[in-house]
C-alpha cells in the first residue's frame, strides 16, 4: 500500500513485509513529521527502544501498526507542510 505525504510516497508493501522494508518505511514517516525518535515514541506513547528496533530494521512493524500511526499523524497534522 502507497502512503502519501504532501509531494512523499511511502511504500509499505504488507505481502513482502520483511524487517527492511519496515525500516525504511518508518525512517520516512518519522522524516515526514520532523521529530526525532524521542520525541515521537513520547507523542505516539511507544517505547523508544521499539521503534529504534523497528527503524533499524532489528523488528518487524505489524501492517496495523504502521496504518494506524500514520492515520494518527495525520489526522492530527503532524506531517511537516511544503510551502
Amino acid at each position: 500500500m502507497n502512503y502519501s505525504i504532501n509531494d512523499l510516497i511511502i511504500s509499505f508493501d504488507e505481502k513482502n513485509n520483511t524487517k527492511e522494508n519496515t525500516a525504511a518505511a518508518f525512517r520516512l514517516l518519522r522524516y515526514a513529521t520532523g521529530m526525532n525518535r524521542k520525541e515521537l515514541s513520547e507523542y505516539l506513547h511507544i517505547p523508544y527502544n521499539t521503534m529504534r528496533d523497528w527503524e533499524q530494521g532489528l523488528r518487524t512493524m505489524p501492517p496495523y501498526v504502521f496504518e494506524l500511526i500514520f492515520y494518527k499523524l495525520s489526522k492530527e497534522n503532524k506531517f511537516i507542510h511544503k510551502k
